[in-house]
């Protein structure tokens, strides 16, 4: 297990995640952590890698936990352990749930699916 501590750029954090077996997103306990999904977040379903995180109301709004994701209880190293070791131990839970995040972000977290998204509000909105 490799940890990475440095800030680095968008380039550099693509390639470090391609090389990853699992990413990890936020796990932080104030009120911003719960009303986002960081880009790393993003970044980690597009690349296809399964994806440990914390459990908020913004996470639940793309992603099931078992399913596209592993959620897991904010600023508990407990939880991020057990979340770690169930991806370890379930044969096969790793790659389904890469392929599964990949499809959510298809669905609703591209560049295509956010303007499709935006287009339709906009059309609703301004009465077409």
């Amino acid at each position: 297990m490799h940890f990475i501590d440095d800030w680095m750029h968008t380039e550099a954090l693509a390639d470090r995640m391609r090389e990853a077996d699992i990413c990890l997103g936020i796990f932080g306990t104030t009120s911003k952590a719960s009303r986002v999904i960081p880009y790393k977040v993003f970044g980690s379903l597009a690349l296809r890698r399964p994806v440990v995180t914390r459990d908020s109301p913004a996470v639940r709004e793309m992603l099931v936990d078992g399913e596209s994701a592993i959620l897991c209880e904010a600023g508990s190293g407990a939880a991020l352990a057990a979340a770690l070791r169930r991806l370890r131990d379930e044969k096969g839970l790793a790659e389904r749930i890469a392929a599964a995040g990949y499809d959510r972000y298809l669905e609703c977290g591209s560049a295509e699916a956010i303007g499709r998204d935006l287009l339709r509000e906009l059309a609703t909105r301004c009465g077409h």
